[in-house]
């Protein structure tokens, strides 16, 4: 992240607002997660089901919609019909593509997610070389 730290003579409290300020940053950034991936199977099973997904996806949101299978048993391997078998192949083929493309570019919404634990990570050392740990209670702490 690009935002100002606070220096080697900054006061304890302006450690204690940056790090209260990139757990903000951090909370943000998991509620935007936890709300996309909530909306997407609606988003998708209905893609789905009107076939703008696929013949394969539609055949397979039928069967979901039926009680027949799920996601769960046909990315898991539970479900052996040739259109889970199908989305399967599908999509280990797209997951290997994006991460050749992973490795080839940096950036992206993880990269983001990494700054801000590694920034936090960094403001919460500084602060307790200058102030001591922090009183949390988890293992380790505030270790030297």
């Amino acid at each position: 992240m690009s935002e100002q730290q606070p220096g080697p003579g900054a006061r304890p409290g302006a450690y204690a607002a940056r790090v209260s300020d990139l757990v903000g940053q951090i909370e943000a950034i998991g509620a935007r997660l936890d709300r996309s991936l909530r909306s997407e199977p609606d988003v998708r099973a209905e893609a789905a089901r009107r076939g703008e997904l696929g013949p394969d996806w539609r055949t397979v949101q039928q069967r979901i919609d039926a009680g027949r299978t799920s996601l769960e048993a046909v990315f898991g391997g539970e479900d052996e019909s040739p259109a889970a078998q199908a989305l399967r192949t599908i999509s280990r083929r797209t997951l290997a593509g994006l991460a050749r493309a992973r490795d080839d570019s940096p950036g992206g919404a993880q990269d983001d997610l990494a700054d801000a634990f590694e920034a936090v990570r960094t403001a919460r050392e500084r602060f307790e070389r200058s102030a001591g740990p922090f009183p949390d209670g988890r293992p380790g702490a505030g270790a030297p």
